[in-house]
């Protein structure tokens, strides 16, 4: 089932970030939105998770997603593992998720740490490493994505952006981002945006 979204509004103090906003995603790919700050993204994001009220309709697979925000939430107390396994059940199967996930990102060897031990770019990864977790033991078919890979260089950034692609084949990945190299790396489509109020201005088809 695709996403649709359809003539949905949005508001601040007068100031429209969403206005008759229509769109619709395919039910599996990785789909980038690239665009300015402050034009209306995050704000679409947090309406199709359902952070955000707005007027209009949002169908398709919406009741059960998982999300990664702009700030990482991590839990400083838990160690690296912990946060992860703080979203599933603490079984011997879901500890052998949480290590299957801690590779895609890279942290294998941080297991034991606690974030305030990571370097910023290893927090980002914890909190991406999370967002996949929830998504895969709850069965998540949508995962909404704001720039996941702030702080990661290249090297490491490709080699986790190909493991997510292979992993989450089966979902409709979100991502938000303002490099257009990242986009073309990972990205089915990459759709750029400008507002507020937001507005589609060119949808792009990747074919890797």
């Amino acid at each position: 089932m695709s996403l649709l979204i359809s003539n949905v509004y949005v508001e601040f103090e007068n100031k429209k970030v969403l206005d008759n906003f229509t769109l619709e995603l395919p039910e599996r790919g990785i789909v980038c939105f690239i665009a300015p700050s402050g034009s209306g993204k995050t704000t679409l994001l947090r309406a199709i998770c359902g952070l955000q009220k707005y007027r209009g309709t949002i169908t398709g697979n919406i009741d059960n997603m998982s999300v990664m925000f702009q700030e990482n939430r991590l839990l400083p107390y838990l160690t690296v593992i912990d946060n992860i396994l703080v979203v599933l059940n603490k079984t011997n199967k879901c500890v052998d998720i949480a290590e299957k996930i801690l590779n895609i990102v890279d942290l294998t060897s941080e297991k034991l740490k606690f974030p305030l031990q990571l370097s910023g770019g290893m927090q980002r990864r914890l909190a991406l490493a999370r967002c996949i977790a929830y998504g895969y033991i709850n069965g998540s078919k949508i995962y909404l994505m704001d720039e996941p890979f702030n702080g990661l260089d290249k090297k490491l950034k490709d080699e986790i952006m190909g493991k997510i692609k292979c992993f989450l084949d089966n979902s409709l990945v979100i991502m938000v981002t303002h490099d257009i190299n990242e986009a073309k790396n990972i990205a089915n489509k990459i759709i750029f945006f400008n507002g507020p109020p937001l507005n589609c201005t060119e949808q792009i088809e990747n074919n890797f």
